[in-house]
């Protein structure tokens, strides 16, 4: 296992989406990624004697996770994501985090999740290259950070 061993930097990122093999989509225009987060709702247990309300973790929200893509019609990332926000179906993606210098699959971990594409807008701004950010829901927990498994 060759999993991230120290500090690195964010810009070594990829997004890998699902077309007909689990993660066999990188988005190799990636100009801007979120945050990944989730949070517990807690339920307060209100007992008498006690100075302190008790809590426990109740179910989980997810965040929606902003995707920025430097916008190739021909790419099939571009392409998959279009038609991921066209049929409203889930999909499974990985955010891999990679050290510096690393190829999809090297040195570095990743977190899974499915996601749903709920919202997309165009730029077109003058003199500026055009780009399409996605919203995508996250539906389910956010996996533990996994190492990639490299030989």
């Amino acid at each position: 296992m060759a999993g991230l061993t120290d500090v690195s930097l964010g810009n070594c990122t990829v997004l890998h989406l699902t077309a007909s093999a689990d993660y066999d989509t990188p988005v190799l225009t990636l100009a801007s990624l979120g945050d990944l987060s989730e949070e517990s709702n807690l339920i307060e247990i209100p007992e008498y004697c006690r100075d302190v309300v008790r809590t426990m973790a109740g179910s989980t929200t997810p965040s929606t996770l902003e995707v920025t893509i430097n916008m190739d019609p021909d790419d099939p990332a571009f392409v998959l994501l279009d038609s991921l926000y066209v049929s409203g179906l889930d999909n499974a993606m990985k955010v891999e985090m990679l050290a510096v210098g690393e190829a999809t699959g090297g040195i570095g971990s990743f977190v899974t999740f499915e996601g749903k594409v709920t919202a997309h807008t165009f730029t077109n701004s003058f003199d500026e290259i055009r780009q399409k950010t996605y919203t995508i829901s996250i539906q389910t927990k956010l996996s533990a950070l996994t190492a990639n498994a490299t030989i």
